[in-house]
């Protein structure tokens, strides 16, 4: 490639050898310093530190995580113990404060005029004590703070306990409520109780004194430790002071009456709030606690519960200890993989590096032996390397440097431009790894060269866009015009066999249509029977001749197998008819044998089984002097209901040597020409029926030995129909002249006929006016179309092939008319080819028949279209059609009535057309007397009203008589004109009278026809 310099290009030196070393030498360094560099071992780093990132971050989170449950659990079971000792404690001061309630007025009911019975109070005190065990003690004292009676007193002794703060608060109080006191030390028991207090008086307000009682701190320790806070924990009582009363743990009761208190639990008090949760790392130990604080009740008493953090937490710093070990081992070990992989990697990339310096100097090798061009262009810098075999497939040397990018665009044809670019573009961009494309480039003598270019994706980068692709260039110019030789050949070959098969098929169809003409009318059993065996055979004939006419499509494996369901025994004597007149003449006795496994119905394709059992009977007959001809049938069921039949011909003729066997089913190959010239023939049969066997999943093969005849065989593939068909499945083999039933409703059909073949204008003119058809002929397209402007047809049968206007173009110019866009074009063809038939439907024709004509075929083509079933047909809607299929052909002999126009206003739904016709006559039994009513009050208003619903409905009908009166008679009522009514009254009735007279018998007959009756 050349550079620039001082503004004009410069030629780079040429480096003899098959390739430019400075290039692949510069490509290798290149490629060294991509693989080797610094860009692997960063992103290795980059993905280690990410991984650890990642485990590390997922290991801080679960810690966190974890240590948040905990903490919430321990807010939890703390608050729930305060609030389970709160509880208790509510408890049992209430039901202390309702007992001592219930005792200060049970003394003030028994006070007398004299007081109260010291007695009668000690003996209620001790039931009450004896009930609730853990009061310690009940007081009664008198005014003077002397105990009178108490449970924990002894009588003998005198105590006086004025001085206590609940007997003070008790004399003291107004309202006379509960007081509290304490905790102090008992005097007569010395154990240290909180105390309760209340004010008894008498009936007339005088103070008998105070009853009290004692809760042991003792028995409150006792249930505090009951309660496990853990190690560390604690759980305190505090009165309103904020002075513990009892704590757990307290070993020697060194906590009673501290009121020390932390910050955060001021913080509680001070807000005024009954209770709340807090952590506190101030207490008297330095230990940090999860705490909850709440009052008891109304009480003047609180209750503080805390758990120390080492406790709650204790899981937690296991757990957390072993998730920074295994994440400070995943990060070890990640280092040591990371080690490890990387040292690998240089290895391998060492021995990469290696090898590719090998194989460069192979590549070299092959560049310079290959007759191929060999490119590596880099799609970053934009140069090509090219192999010299690249530069002289087009002429040039190197020194001409034409494989840069910029200048081959230039070389490439215009129509290949497009796709070289988008190929380039798929590969860089696209993530596509190869391509494939055939171009043509300019040569240096100006000529174009037809180039195979192929191309493979070595190396991209990290965005995945290719930087480096390699390829060959392939000269294909000779290969290209041996394709296009090929093509024109294959063209001329269409053309041969379509012009051959519409002049062999001309005479065919005069022959065959002929002979249906005659079968249409009375002929003696025997006559007919031999013209049938010849219609048949001659069918066949035809057949056969259009697979050899298109015998390309075996060729070219475009045959199209049919599935139809028939009987094999119906195929074996169609096969046998046009043989047994020759072989009764020569004596050949024929026997059939059938293995019991063989079914009755198959389907398959009993055309192409026809042709194959024909040409081996043919043979059979052809060299069996006299003798007997074998034909079997035996079956196999490998997965039911596929089956595969085999029929096996056997002869008595001169047999075939083995050595010459294998040659047979050969195109034009015959075993012994010395025997065979005698009797003519090919060779191509043979060969037409092993390709025919193949396509229907089978095989052929012989078994002969010389002097002793020969056993031709062919198997097929086929799927058993026995009990799987439904009486009426199988097809009609009558006589194949016999027209279908419904042709009764083609009389009066106008039919324009294009044909310019006088023996097949006979024949067509004959069968269409065989069923009452009216039929105009003209000769070619130009006439066709001035006749189709000048009348009105319902159908037009077209020739293709026609002297000034061939049917297509007539065609052509017949949809250009909006007139005819849905008027039905049957082409007429002798061309048995499938690419004729579809030139047909793409000139807008509705459908074809071949020739020769088969007349039921031609009826039911024509039939469809003029009825409107085919028009439903061609939208999807074949289904439709067959549920409302119903044998309409009486209604073809009513006067008045075109069934035909009225089916195609039903879209050939026939049920539907019986429909409303018999609803017709319901509705128009009293129309006459209704009209001559009207007439009567000279009503031409209603008249003109009856007229327009009967038109509608009559058009739609194809009732044309009642339709043609109608429309006069509104014309004149829309004048007012009630004379002109009365004028056309008679044409009116007379025509309802006689469709009504004739349609509702014939409705009748035919539904009673459709239903079953039964008899006793």
């Amino acid at each position: 490639m050349g550079h620039i310099r001082g503004g004009r290009r410069v030629r780079a030196p040429v480096q003899t050898g098959p390739m430019r070393s400075e290039g692949s030498g510069h490509m290798k360094r290149l490629l060294f310093a991509r693989t080797m560099g610094g860009g692997p071992l960063r992103r290795l780093v980059i993905a280690v530190a990410l991984a650890n990132l990642f485990v590390f971050s997922g290991a801080t989170t679960t810690i966190w995580r974890s240590y948040t449950l905990y903490s919430q659990q321990a807010d939890t079971d703390v608050k729930n113990i305060a609030k389970t000792v709160e509880k208790s404690m509510s408890d049992s001061l209430t039901l202390n404060e309702v007992m001592l309630t219930a005792l200060a007025d049970s003394i003030a009911g028994k006070c007398d005029e004299h007081g109260v019975s010291i007695f009668r109070i000690k003996s209620y005190i001790e039931i009450i004590k004896s009930r609730y065990s853990y009061i310690d003690s009940f007081r009664f004292i008198d005014p003077s703070g002397s105990i009178l009676y108490g449970t924990d007193v002894d009588a003998t002794n005198s105590v006086n306990v004025s001085d206590r703060d609940y007997f003070i608060r008790a004399l003291a109080s107004e309202t006379g409520e509960t007081v509290f006191g304490g905790p102090h030390l008992s005097r007569t028991t010395g154990h240290p109780s909180v105390y309760m207090a209340r004010r008894v008086y008498c009936a007339d307000d005088h103070l008998l004194g105070v009853v009290s009682s004692a809760i042991s701190l003792a028995r409150i320790k006792e249930f505090l430790e009951t309660i496990d806070v853990g190690p560390k924990g604690g759980i305190s009582i505090r009165d309103q002071d904020m002075a513990i009363i009892v704590r757990h743990p307290d070993p020697g009761d060194k906590f009673r009456g501290n009121k020390t208190i932390s910050p955060e639990l001021q913080a509680i008090i001070g807000s005024g709030a009954r209770e709340g949760g807090y952590h506190s790392g101030t207490t008297w130990d330095g230990t940090a606690r999860a705490v909850y604080f709440s009052r008891i009740s109304n009480y003047p008493y609180y209750v503080n519960v805390g758990i120390a953090d080492d406790h709650y937490l204790n899981t937690w710093r296991q757990q957390t200890n072993i998730t920074v070990v295994l994440s400070l081992f995943f990060f070890i070990i990640s280092i040591f993989w990371a080690v490890s992989y990387y040292r690998n990697w240089q290895a391998r990339h060492q021995e990469a590096h290696q090898a590719l310096s090998s194989m460069e100097e192979r590549f070299q090798l092959a560049m310079l032996a290959a007759n191929d061009g060999v490119w590596d262009w880099s799609s970053e810098s934009g140069k090509n390397y090219c192999s010299p075999n690249a530069y002289r497939m087009l002429g040039y040397d190197e020194a001409d440097d034409i494989m840069d990018q910029a200048v081959m665009l230039t070389l490439i044809h215009p129509d290949d431009r497009d796709t070289f670019q988008t190929l380039n573009k798929n590969c860089i961009e696209r993530n596509v790894s190869e391509f494939s494309q055939e171009l043509r480039m300019r040569a240096k003598d100006g000529s174009w060269k037809w180039i195979l270019r192929r191309g493979r994706v070595v190396t991209r980068d990290a965005r995945r866009r290719a930087t480096r692709i390699i390829g060959t260039h392939v000269d294909i110019t000779r290969l290209k015009e041996s394709e296009l030789r090929a093509d024109e050949a294959s063209r001329v070959k269409s053309e041969f066999l379509a012009n051959m098969s519409h002049e062999i098929r001309t005479p065919m169809n005069g022959i065959i249509g002929m002979l249906h003409l005659v079968l249409l009318g009375d002929l003696p059993s025997t006559v007919r029977k031999q013209l049938e065996i010849s219609v048949s055979s001659a069918s066949k004939l035809l057949l056969i001749l259009n697979d050899i006419l298109d015998i390309s499509k075996l060729q070219a494996g475009k045959l199209t197998i049919e599935a139809v369901v028939f009987e094999l025994d119906l195929l074996l004597e169609e096969a046998l008819a046009p043989f047994r007149p020759k072989m009764d003449e020569r004596g050949i006795a024929v026997t059939v044998t059938r293995s019991p496994t063989t079914p009755s119905l198959v389907v398959g394709d009993p055309l192409r089984m026809t042709q194959i059992l024909t040409n081996y009977l043919s043979n059979a007959v052809k060299f069996t002097e006299n003798g007997i001809i074998s034909i079997s049938i035996e079956a196999e069921s490998p997965t039911p209901p596929e089956c595969l039949i085999k029929i096996s011909v056997t002869d008595t003729g001169p047999g075939i040597p083995e050595d010459k066997q294998d040659k047979l089913f050969q195109p034009f190959e015959q075993a012994d020409y010395t025997v065979f010239q005698s009797f003519g023939g090919t060779g191509l049969g043979l060969a037409i029926c092993k390709q025919l066997a193949t396509l229907m999943g089978g095989a052929v093969g012989v078994n002969s030995t010389p002097g002793q005849g020969s056993t031709f065989w062919f198997s097929v593939k086929v799927l058993s129909a026995d009990g799987r068909l439904g009486e009426g499945s199988l097809p009609d083999h009558g006589p194949p002249a016999a027209p279908p039933v419904d042709v009764a409703l083609l009389k009066g059909t106008r039919v324009l006929l294009v044909e310019d073949n006088p023996t097949n204008e006979l024949v067509a003119v004959g069968l269409l006016e065989a069923v009452g058809a009216r039929v105009d002929v003209a000769h070619d397209g130009v006439e066709c179309v001035e006749k189709a402007t000048q009348n009105s047809y319902e159908a037009i049968l077209m020739d293709v092939q026609m002297p000034r206007m061939d049917g297509l173009t007539a065609t052509r110019l017949l949809r250009k008319d909006p007139r005819f866009s849905d008027l039905p074009i049957i082409a007429m063809t002798a061309n048995a080819l499938r690419s004729q038939q579809e030139e047909c439907l793409d000139a807008s024709m509705n459908d074809f028949v071949g020739k020769p004509f088969d007349p039921a075929d031609l009826y039911t083509v024509l039939l469809k279209w003029v009825t409107g079933e085919g028009a439903v047909e061609q939208q999807g809607l074949h289904d439709v059609l067959v549920d409302h299929h119903a044998e309409i052909h009486f209604l073809g002999a009513i006067d008045g009535l075109d069934v035909r126009a009225g089916l195609r206003h039903m879209s050939g739904m026939r049920k539907l057309y019986l429909s409303a016709l018999t609803q017709f006559i319901e509705q128009n039994q009293d129309t006459i007397d209704l009209f001559r009513g009207y007439l009567l009050l000279g009503d031409t208003q209603a008249i003109y009203d009856l007229a327009h619903s009967l038109k509608g409905v009559s058009a739609t009908l194809g009732a044309t008589s009642i339709h043609d009166a109608v429309v006069a008679l509104e014309r004149v009522a829309r004048g007012d004109n009630l004379e002109g009514c009365r004028s056309l009254a008679d044409p009116f009735e007379n025509a309802l009278t006689r469709l009504l007279a004739t349609l509702d018998p014939a409705l009748a007959l035919a539904a009673s026809q459709a239903s079953p009756t039964t008899t006793a």
